[in-house]
């Protein structure tokens, strides 16, 4: 009979079965399966595009460049089945359940409670944003699947009776910073426990302290990629990284670099974020996994102290740095991108419940019914919870960009603001091969100087070669004089000095030069597999395609005199997103724009009332109310 109980070595596992490793297999496979039959058909939100394209032409993603990833996609891009975008998602899944693997194994060797060890792996393998994660071609599963490994490798180490396994799992520490920066981050946590885990007649020799540096340095060498791949000139080429100083800037995520002092630091905004992020795993893990998640590691504690402190000084770390380096604002955007940087924290909650699992059952035969009945509960708690976490028969994304490919005339410059309105168009071209005539011009966040011919040579000294966005109306009226290209755009603040006429069209709005007719793209013209929903919906990407539409019907029927529907487009607009102040600035401007300043100073009130400190929205408040007055409207 197998022994249960916690490992009483300090930092060791428990010897493995093929029993144990057949468990860890057929609970890894039952959370593919389930990502399966939820995964996303075809490119998503988010940043989906923009790596599909990068995996599928070897070329790089948006800095630090995911090198370890991006290498590893594109060989998921050969596989003969499905849509591109769907083989890539195929790689999230793959990742998240290997991570579901990996998890139980360490649950078994730690506890040796098989039990245990299977019902926390499912309780975190059906978290809400881990299994969000593993429906679309993101970086985090495979993140995750590295964290997994390294820490397996690091505590199974000192068994193999080989100090090779040593520097080979250094080796691959490195290679974990070409994964994700959180890796780089966990670097010091890496080589703390490899040093731990060493033997005693190691820890005295100064060669095998530089060997595990000169093995993690050999690692980071995966980054020697992205120069490699930018010289070949791919799709996808963020940041050009040819030259050493675009390279570091690359690797160093220079261009995210105002993100750290972009708003003020302070001990309450720290605080406030902390809570936020709090809140986030409390509600991941239906908030009793989470606590329990944390009782584990006091109970870990009392049998492996050294352990418990490691794993919990390892999640502590990776949280406070996201938030600080992040420096949020509490605002729906913000709070959708940090909720992926909880994933390694979350992982490490998954082994305190897993050990509060197993202590709770140890050796009291009264309590295992007990334990079974509250790990199902916990996991078909997650499972309702988080029961629209459903990709399948997603196309919205993909439709969205088909739309706006379809109302682009031939050889025309397509300028989006966000990245929704990018990098599914981008995928559409770079994998499908869809619309190549089109001209994106705006797909790094930059305007892309080398995409129009002429225009680097033109203006690159004075607008640098990642233009700034204040650098937008210059770059579109030398594009406008100098070409006879159809320039389409959405609304954005910086082309407030655009030498053109702006008329809605679509989803877009059409840049006319003088004597240029313009070209009618009615919205019943456009086609959806999915039909967008009617009503605000908690999805991020999803909402702001929502709000596009809306905008744009509201723009369309303004241009058609009919002020009715266009405000009920614009209210229905405000609705979908969220009412933030943003949104409702936007809105007020569209309103002032077409005369409807009653309308206009409403929401720009709203914006105030949310950001009482805004003296731009008050004067622009101030100026609709008297245009009111005088027009009566």
């Amino acid at each position: 009979m197998r022994k249960t109980g916690f490992d009483s070595q300090p930092g060791r596992l428990a010897p493995l079965s093929t029993g144990d490793r057949r468990i860890a297999l057929g609970v890894g496979l039952a959370a593919l399966l389930i990502y399966l039959l939820t995964l996303a058909p075809t490119v998503t939100g988010e940043d989906s595009g923009e790596l599909i394209g990068a995996a599928y032409s070897l070329g790089v993603p948006h800095p630090p460049g995911y090198p370890v990833w991006t290498f590893l996609a594109h060989l998921f891009t050969w596989l003969p089945i499905g849509a591109v975008g769907w083989r890539v998602n195929l790689l999230s899944a793959c990742c998240a359940a290997g991570t579901v693997s990996l998890l139980t194994l360490l649950g078994i060797g730690l506890t040796r409670n098989r039990g245990a060890a299977v019902l926390g792996a499912l309780c975190f393998a059906f978290s809400r944003v881990f299994w969000e994660h593993a429906l679309i071609a993101e970086v985090y599963t495979f993140t995750t699947l590295f964290m997994a490994l390294i820490l397996y490798r690091c505590l199974r180490v000192c068994d193999e009776g080989s100090s090779t396994h040593l520097y080979t799992t250094a080796l691959l520490a490195g290679m974990g910073t070409g994964v994700h920066s959180t890796l780089v981050l966990l670097l010091p946590f890496w080589l703390i426990l490899l040093v731990h885990q060493s033997p005693l007649q190691l820890r005295r020799s100064l060669p095998h302290y530089l060997k595990l540096g000169v093995a993690m340095l050999l690692g980071t060498a995966v980054y020697l990629y992205l120069p490699l791949a930018s010289l070949r000139n791919p799709a996808v080429d963020w940041g050009d990284p040819e030259t050493l100083s675009r390279w570091w800037d690359v690797v160093r995520r220079a261009q995210f670099g105002f993100m750290v002092d972009q708003y003020p630091h302070s001990l309450p905004r720290f605080f406030g974020q902390c809570l936020t992020m709090t809140q986030f795993w409390l509600r991941d893990f239906v908030g009793l996994g989470a606590l329990l998640g944390l009782l584990g590691f006091v109970l870990l504690g009392r049998r492996q102290r050294y352990l418990a402190c490691y794993l919990v000084a390892m999640a502590l770390a990776t949280l406070l740095a996201a938030v600080y380096m992040q420096n949020f604002e509490h605002n729906r955007e913000w709070l959708w991108v940090m909720r992926v940087f909880l994933l390694p924290a979350e992982f490490i909650t998954a082994i305190g419940l897993i050990a509060t699992f197993a202590w709770l059952g140890e050796n009291n035969k009264n309590l295992r019914g007990f334990v079974v009945g509250l790990g199902v509960a916990l996991l078909l708690a997650s499972l309702m919870h988080n029961s629209t976490v459903n990709k399948r028969g997603d196309y919205v994304a993909e439709d969205y960009a088909r739309n706006i490919l379809a109302s682009l005339p031939e050889n025309a410059v397509y300028v989006p603001v966000a990245d929704h309105q990018a990098f599914p168009v981008l995928y559409l071209q770079v994998a499908e091969g869809l619309r190549p005539d089109v001209t994106l011009l705006r797909k790094y966040g930059y305007l892309d100087l080398a995409a129009v011919p002429g225009l680097a040579e033109a203006g690159e000294a004075e607008w640098g070669h990642f233009p700034l966005r204040r650098h937008d109306p210059e770059i579109l009226n030398w594009i406008l004089e100098n070409t006879d290209r159809p320039v389409y755009l959405f609304p954005q603040e910086a082309t407030s000095g655009l030498e053109a006429s702006l008329i809605p069209t679509g989803l877009l709005l059409q840049a006319l030069r003088p004597g240029e007719l313009p070209q009618e793209t009615p919205l019943s013209a456009l086609t959806w597999r999915n039909l967008l929903p009617t009503h605000p919906v908690a999805d991020y990407s999803l909402s702001l395609i929502q709000y596009d539409w809306a905008t744009a019907a509201a723009r369309m029927a303004f241009s058609d005199g009919d002020e009715t529907a266009a405000l009920e487009h614009v209210a229905a607009a405000a609705d979908f997103g969220h009412r933030e102040s943003a949104i409702l600035h936007n809105l007020g401007v569209l309103c002032a724009r077409n005369g409807a300043y009653g309308h206009a100073a409403s929401y720009f009130q709203e914006v105030l009332e949310q950001s009482p400190e805004n003296d731009a929205v008050r004067s622009k408040l101030e100026r609709a109310q008297a245009l009111a007055a005088k027009s009566g409207a």
